[in-house]
């Protein structure tokens, strides 16, 4: 997919600074592409799930930020992998917990990890699903209630961003050849 979209854009792309995101399942994807490739991303940063797949063999340590709510139902299952899983796939050594000064959430960072990596979680106090700026834990979208959760005030998507661009991999990746197209139609019998 990566080599595809590098083929047909019309815009030069740093092939060295390509990043992964997602929320929930889309979360659980780049995670697991990121776990899966070796060194095709300069770092993942992603929201409200966690890695579910083991790394390949031959993974090379990729920087991880994961943002996430503190009343978020579906973590009843996916919160220890977040916090337990990546620090060691990584060889992190080193652990911080900070509370933001706005007293909104805190950061556990994990350094000293392989190839100058960080991996980096965001909880947010009183969040549902929906870890982001101005987003209602009653969306339309929300496949639960979340009692007591308020609408996040902080920007989740400008932090991740923050660390997903401090990344960039030493040379660009070795893409695979792009996908000849194949039209829709040729699947109809």
């Amino acid at each position: 997919v990566v080599a595809d979209a590098l083929e047909v854009s019309d815009v030069t792309i740093d092939t060295k600074r390509l990043y992964f995101g997602g929320h929930s399942n889309g979360a659980m994807l780049v995670q697991a592409m990121a776990a899966q490739t070796q060194g095709l991303v300069a770092a993942v940063c992603s929201h409200a799930s966690s890695l579910m797949v083991a790394p390949s063999e031959d993974y090379v340590a990729t920087p991880i930020h994961v943002v996430y709510g503190d009343l978020d139902t579906m973590f009843d299952f996916f919160l220890p992998p977040i916090l337990d899983t990546w620090a060691p796939i990584n060889g992190c050594t080193v652990n911080n917990t900070e509370v933001d000064k706005s007293g909104l959430y805190e950061t556990q960072t994990w350094s000293k990890c392989f190839g100058n990596t960080t991996v980096e979680t965001v909880k947010l106090y009183n969040v549902g699903h929906f870890p982001y700026l101005g987003i209602s834990p009653n969306t339309s979208l929300s496949t639960g209630a979340y009692p007591g959760a308020v609408t996040p005030s902080i920007d989740t998507t400008l932090l991740s961003w923050n660390f997903c661009s401090k990344y960039q991999l030493d040379s660009p990746p070795k893409l695979p050849s792009p996908v000849s197209y194949i039209a829709a139609d040729m699947f109809n019998t």
